[in-house]
């Protein structure tokens, strides 16, 4: 049952993915983000989720550990993608880092864990579209965009 879950967001999230391949770099990485946090709006499933790191069973825990893992490193790799585009296009700040990437991933996480912590106020996703802007506001670039879109 962990598995299928498991196997059933990246699927959903790899269609996403394929998605938005054309669109700019900032609708594709927030529109990611909403979706995920769509996705993640049933608390049951929230809540699912947050457990698997106290799975009792070791075995069992290291195994989708590992899953959770690799998929998200597939994942990474295309959030990573997005932001060098970005930087190619002049959206974002040409000294983007892999630090870039990991504050959007954690940006998704403090976002879920607030929607966990309080599921009545934070339904709307009025709140995690704050949060995206602020943080794309810290790697927008200035510049004008690139002509060669």
């Amino acid at each position: 049952m962990i598995h299928e879950e498991i196997y059933r967001y990246y699927r959903f999230l790899e269609e996403k993915i394929i998605e938005i391949e054309q669109m700019n770099s900032k609708e594709a990485m927030k529109s990611l983000f909403l979706f995920i946090m769509i996705y993640f709006s049933e608390y049951k499933r929230l809540r699912f989720w947050r457990t698997i790191p106290l799975i009792p069973n070791e075995q069992l825990r290291n195994s989708t550990s590992r899953l959770v893992m690799e998929n998200d490193s597939r994942c990474n790799q295309q959030l990573q993608a997005y932001l060098m585009k970005g930087v190619y296009d002049s959206e974002i700040k040409p000294n983007v880092t892999e630090c870039n990437l990991h504050l959007y991933l954690c940006m998704i996480q403090g976002v879920l864990d607030t929607m966990l912590l309080y599921p009545n106020e934070y339904k709307d996703n009025i709140f995690a579209k704050k949060v995206f802007e602020a943080y794309w506001g810290g790697i927008a670039s200035t510049r004008p965009m690139n002509k060669n879109n």
